[in-house]
């Protein structure tokens, strides 16, 4: 006969004791907040009694030591050096209602670590490292608790603060009618002292002592025994039991390993049985699934038949579960019990919610569940009750609510919170986000808020019902200013457009300004400060040529020279992003961190290693469909080049220059600055390129060569470092294929990287 079964016929308390008691829990009982009143009812669950002689239901009678310690902020504030019982239990009056109560209940004799617990100085971290030691070879029993007084909605006049067991039951099981005697019992390397409450792990105290804990029985069992021995929570993987026993009247001794982790307030069963090969001996931890009740408690619980239910909601397994949709729910229904019911927990999801409905007295809840998003998985809800009259409540007194997933699923980047339904990705972005997948009869649709872009479109849905979510980008958008740009993804129904879901989809939405050339949406303006920064960039919503409308070429011949140099002073290096100002050292011009012996080659890097997102560097061929012409371009005159390869027939690039004069850097004057737009005859609608720049550095003596300015080398993405340099003197200035070395300074020119969406182009 099981060992369940045998304990189980001796009394219904007999079950509930055990039941309660195997209840593992790794953190303190919770108990329920109480007011800004008046007190807290401290109790802890009993043993049952020992079939073993020993009386543990008298030892919980001696678990007479009932102590408190209030920590405010973290400091200890109040101590209660004997809580006094009231009859029903054990009473603590409350004068305020702040901060963390612990509690302690021992026998007498407990050897507990008190960390000098004076009020005002000791901390609520130290206290929690208190530790119990045994005395005289012998284990006290103990419980503890805590509750926090400033949590919690609901109050209520009074509150419970419920202990459990600081330490670990064992049971014996012996196989009946197979003649096995049990003589002695010892645990061998067991921990003689143990953390008094809880930690986050199982773990034990610095300098842990360990020794061999025997129990010698004054007769032999022969029979099921309950609590034969006790032992601190710890993490041992030393631990080991060993039994001495007879069979038949010959002597066995059985040695096994115990399980690594030992938890408090849990039961062990150490099974002792004569198989073919010998005795056999084995430890496992109380499974309360397999416990079987008895027939005072065993009426299983049911939906009551007169429930109303919403669509969607269906009662299943004879009774005992409610199926929930995906969808929004809110519904009341009722139990059939004989019994006035107490909801005690509902646990399995943060999301469901389940109330008693008050002042009714007919076992009716309240659930209130919401949509559940794409990917949330499936939620099973157990509605644990307790029937009026009894102290503990039964694993068997449940409704089940079993919450279905939605049946839409989405890949990508999209992800959606449960509670908000919003993907916020707190960033610019663009291309896809992400597939949903629909069942047969749903349908996908995108809608804007009134004088929002259609900034997200929706590619259609394919044979399997996918739908891609894109993510567009609109040239030289005027309201690409960092601010949240939102749209709403619904999901309903094909054939009406009912049942709708919506899920908003938000970025920040930014922009550079941009020109097209052959192909390519290159950026107006060079990079400045952080180049992987918006903040730090000229953008499309504050173009200072556009506002003041004139192109790049024309608002840099007439701009305030100090608008000019904050766009003309900044070069980069290295991998850092974090651009390099001309200054004047001297009366030399330099690059401000200029670091000769930097290893990391620009060109090298990821094209997009130091833009910000949506952008990158050009490639070297993308370059080449500006620059690379069947003979040398002379930078100091205007005129046109020829292409060596022609992009899709297009070969001509018009030149255009000016020198900016009159400039002056701090001390130092500054004459012939160039600046040079390159375009197409072909594409008249399009301004072309503007270049201009400060010359390259590349050692100590700064950035001025051959008396001028204008050798600008240009960043580029090229894996084997290629590159353009304007090279030469003013009356020579030339456009040359050289990537220079890691140590040069460049200027940055991104591009708008390949997106797959435009929108509001030409409009």
């Amino acid at each position: 006969m099981q060992l369940n079964k045998l304990f189980l016929k001796v009394t219904v308390c007999l079950f509930l004791a055990v039941l309660l008691f195997q209840s593992c829990a790794d953190e303190e009982a919770p108990g329920v907040s109480p007011p800004a009143a008046s007190s807290v009812k401290i109790k802890f669950y009993a043993f049952p009694a020992s079939s073993a002689g020993d009386s543990l239901a008298e030892r919980d009678d001696r678990l007479t030591s009932v102590k408190a310690w209030l920590f405010e902020n973290g400091i200890l504030s109040e101590v209660w050096e004997q809580i006094p019982f009231s009859g029903e239990g054990y009473e603590l009056k409350l004068d305020k209602v702040s901060g963390r109560l612990y509690a302690v209940a021992a026998e007498d004799g407990l050897a507990m670590d008190m960390r000098d617990a004076v009020v005002g100085t000791l901390t609520e971290q130290e206290w929690l490292k208190a530790t119990v030691k045994m005395k005289g070879g012998e284990l006290k029993h103990f419980a503890t608790g805590s509750l926090d007084l400033s949590a919690g909605e609901s109050r209520v006049s009074s509150s419970t603060l419920v202990l459990k067991r600081g330490i670990a039951r064992f049971d014996l099981q012996i196989e009946p009618d197979q003649s096995i005697e049990v003589e002695s019992l010892t645990l061998k390397n067991a921990l003689q002292d143990a953390y008094c409450f809880p930690q986050e792990s199982v773990t034990v105290p610095e300098d842990a002592v360990y020794g061999d804990h025997v129990v010698r029985f004054s007769s032999p069992l022969t029979s099921d025994s309950l609590g034969v021995v006790h032992v601190y929570e710890q993490a041992n993987p030393e631990l080991k039991v060993c039994i001495d026993a007879k069979v038949s009247g010959s002597p066995v001794r059985l040695e096994e390993k115990m399980p690594e982790v030992i938890r408090r307030n849990s039961v062990y069963v150490v099974k002792v049985k004569n198989e073919e090969q010998g005795l056999q001996l084995s430890i496992e931890e109380w499974n309360k699934e397999h416990i079987d009740l008895d027939v005072s408690v065993s009426s299983r619980l049911k939906i009551a038949s007169a429930s109303v239910l919403p669509e969607g909601v269906e009662v299943a397994d004879e009774g005992s579960t409610l199926k929930l949709p995906h969808a929004a729910t809110d519904f009341v229904f009722g139990v059939d019990c004989d019994n006035e019911l107490e909801l005690v927990s509902a646990e399995g999801s943060a999301l469901v919610q389940v109330e008693a409905v008050p002042q009714t007295g007919a076992n009716l809840y309240r659930v209130r569940k919401p949509l559940y998003v794409p990917n949330h998985p499936q939620e099973e809800v157990v509605l644990q009750f307790r029937r009026k009259g009894l102290t503990n409540a039964y694993p068997e007194d449940c409704i089940r609510l079993s919450a279905s997933p939605n049946p839409v699923t989405v890949s990508g980047l999209l992800a959606f919170d449960p509670e908000t339904y919003a993907c916020d990705f707190g960033r610019y972005i663009d291309n896809e986000l992400g597939v949903l997948s629909l069942p047969d009869g749903k349908q996908l649709s995108v809608e804007f808020d009134r004088g929002e872009d259609p900034w997200i479109k929706i590619d259609g849905r394919d044979s399997s019902g996918a739908c891609r979510v894109i993510a567009g980008w609109k040239p030289n958008d005027k309201t690409a200013d960092g601010r949240v740009q939102a749209a709403r993804l619904v999901i309903s129904d094909k054939e009406d457009a009912s049942r709708r879901e919506e899920y908003v989809v938000k970025r920040r939405n930014y922009g550079l300004p941009v020109t097209w050339f052959h192909g390519v949406w290159w950026c107006k303006y060079n990079a400045r400060g952080n180049s992987k920064s918006f903040d730090d960039q000229i953008l499309s919503s504050s173009d200072p040529a556009e506002m003041a409308g004139k192109t790049v070429y024309d608002y840099l011949a007439s701009c305030p020279a100090e608008d000019f140099l904050d766009l003309w002073r900044w070069e980069y290096m290295g991998d850092s992003g974090m651009g390099m100002e001309v200054v004047d050292d001297g009366g030399k011009l330099v690059l401000a961190g200029y670091n000769n012996g930097e290893k990391v080659h620009l060109n090298k890097l990821p094209a997009n290693a130091l833009s910000p997102e949506g952008y990158e560097l050009p490639s070297f061929e993308e370059f080449n469909r500006v620059f690379d012409a069947t003979d040398y371009i002379w930078m100091m005159w205007n005129g046109s080049h020829k292409l060596k390869v022609p992009w899709e027939g297009h070969e001509i690039v018009n030149r255009e220059r000016f020198w900016r004069n009159g400039l002056q850097l701090g001390t130092v004057p500054m004459q012939n600055i160039i600046i040079c737009r390159m375009s197409s005859p072909d594409f008249p609608e399009h301004e072309g390129i503007t270049w201009y720049g400060a010359s390259a550095q590349w050692n100590s003596d700064g950035i001025r060569h051959a008396d001028h300015y204008n050798n600008i080398l240009f960043a580029m993405s090229s894996a084997t470092g290629q590159g353009w340099y304007i090279a030469g003197g003013l009356d020579n200035l030339y456009l040359n294929k050289n990537g220079a070395g890691a140590n040069n300074s460049r200027v940055l020119r991104f591009k708008k990287s390949p997106v797959e969406y435009i929108y509001g182009y030409l409009e």
